[in-house]
């Protein structure tokens, strides 16, 4: 397969997909493949509904949302199948199996394109395709987080991992060689981002400006709505619900008497984010699609595009310049559980990197 062709391009969500189109242009690959993986998450309709099969000589699905649903063991209660770890450990045996069968024909490919270099999924896929150049693309803000950890095994060296002998220890050796992501670190990576981010000398920088999605950009007319971008705070930790409440309401207060629309993430609590948003007057407007997507098609953009600290700020000061007010409201550290560094260095970026065309904020300020 990589004799055939120059790069393969794996990915599972609409944003890791859009920067992977980006990657294709920017690189200039001749005769690229898409992997798309689908899950409960994100569906193959959901997904191939946003690709242009003219960017790629090929465009294939993985469903590895239900390998292994119930550990194949139908006759057992799901539930008992869920909760059991031995149960859990075999879907993963089967999911590694299906991944290596898939994967394992690209060894060698020149060009590795992934959507996100945290999750263990694609960084196994980095040392079992062990590519000519490995390409890392923007998936939110953890690529702050990839470049800290680059940087981090650059100072320390990487982390040995024991090695356990084949027939001495056959249960450890089946769990590393057969069963578990092997997350071991390439030797060198290309980010491919729109931050401007600190790497070690190991490691290659690459602007992601967004040239082939500017191209594409309507010039449509500007509206009057601000649209808010949510995140899911509540549910990875960042904020507690009483928090969350209380930072809506001045969300409200700041953009009016502007009509604020709020587009949930994919991954908020619905039932719980509705009486939310009712409580302080906000409607959500559901769209199914990233928001870069969402605006290309768009005939009207919004007076402002608003967030705490969402990365679709930066990709659209990239594609819209300037025809669009972007505001970033500063969640105080007092009011966060979790991530305090992480989420100042978010704010520092937007302050200082983007030339003043990200405002940061006080939430409740009048804006």
């Amino acid at each position: 397969m990589p004799g055939a062709h120059d790069a393969l391009a794996v990915v599972k969500t609409p944003l890791q997909l859009l920067n992977a189109i980006e990657a294709r242009h920017e690189f200039g690959f001749a005769n690229p493949v898409l992997y798309v993986l689908t899950s409960y998450y994100n569906s193959r309709e959901e997904l191939l509904a946003l690709v242009d099969e003219r960017d790629w000589a090929a465009v294939r699905c993985m469903d590895y949302g239900h390998i292994g649903k119930t550990a194949g063991l139908p006759v057992l209660d799901a539930g008992w199948v869920i909760r059991s770890e031995r149960a859990m450990r075999l879907r993963q045996w089967l999911l590694r199996d299906r991944f290596d069968a898939v994967f394992a024909p690209w060894r060698g490919v020149s060009n590795l394109v992934l959507g996100n270099y945290l999750q263990s999924q694609f960084k196994h896929l980095a040392w079992l395709c062990r590519p000519g150049r490995c390409i890392v693309v923007d998936d939110g803000t953890d690529t702050l987080r990839v470049a800290a950890a680059r940087r981090n095994l650059h100072r320390h060296g990487p982390t040995d991992v024991e090695t356990p002998a084949r027939w001495h220890q056959p249960r450890r050796w089946w769990s590393q060689n057969r069963v578990d992501w092997n997350r071991s670190e390439a030797p060198a990576i290309t980010v491919f981002s729109t931050y401007d981010v600190d790497l070690p000398p190991t490691d290659r920088l690459v602007t992601n400006a967004y040239r082939h999605v500017r191209a594409r950009a309507r010039a449509a007319a500007r509206g009057e709505r601000c649209y808010f971008l949510g995140q899911p705070l509540v549910e990875d930790g960042y904020l507690d619900v009483p928090t969350f409440r209380e930072l809506l309401g001045q969300v409200q207060r700041s953009f009016a008497p502007r009509e604020v629309v709020y587009l949930p993430h994919p991954r908020e609590d619905r039932a719980r984010l509705g009486p939310d948003l009712a409580a302080v007057g906000l409607t959500a407007l559901e769209i199914g699609k990233p928001l870069e997507f969402h605006l290309l098609e768009a005939a009207e953009l919004p007076a402002v595009i608003a967030s705490f600290f969402c990365s679709a700020l930066d990709s659209c000061r990239l594609i819209w310049d300037r025809r669009m007010r972007l505001v970033a409201l500063r969640i105080a550290p007092s009011r966060l559980l979790a991530c305090h560094d992480f989420v100042a260095e978010i704010y520092d970026y937007f302050a200082h990197k983007t030339a003043g065309a990200i405002e940061v904020r006080e939430p409740g300020e009048e804006i």
